[in-house]
């Protein structure tokens, strides 16, 4: 577990801030920590995940690789939301919503906070873990 001095070289956290950066590692290779995947956190908390690029480094990558690890509920616990962050040199967005949609996660927030799920819920709308789970 690392205490993060900086999100990004826009942001900066200060000695004020509580932020923990979890480095996880790659699944299936030695020292993989699966346990902040695992369990709920209640803070501030970013866990990094390797996947394998190796098996599909085409477009298919997150159709092939990402999703099905985080549909699969023996890597992550919960379905409530899942945010994505990816640039836009990456591929068309109409194709990033088709893959997208295949996740298993109540809010699916693209490029944003997924706390958005919750506001919707808070003006009438449903907020909730995905149907399957």
């Amino acid at each position: 577990t690392i205490v993060a001095p900086s999100v990004s070289e826009e942001t900066t956290v200060g000695e004020g801030d509580h932020v923990v950066l979890v480095e996880c590692g790659t699944p299936g290779e030695e020292g993989f920590n699966s346990q902040p995947l695992l369990v709920e956190a209640f803070g501030p908390t970013l866990s990094i995940v390797e996947l394998d690029s190796e098996q599909d480094e085409n477009e298919m990558y997150l159709a092939n690789v990402v999703v099905p690890f985080l549909n699969n509920k023996d890597n992550i616990f919960g379905s409530l939301s899942c945010s994505v962050f990816t640039p836009k040199s990456k591929g068309s967005y109409e194709r990033l919503q088709e893959v997208l949609s295949t996740l298993n996660y109540g809010t699916v927030a693209i490029n944003q906070m997924n706390l958005f799920g919750y506001t919707a819920s808070a003006k009438g709308g449903i907020w909730g873990g995905h149907s399957l789970e």
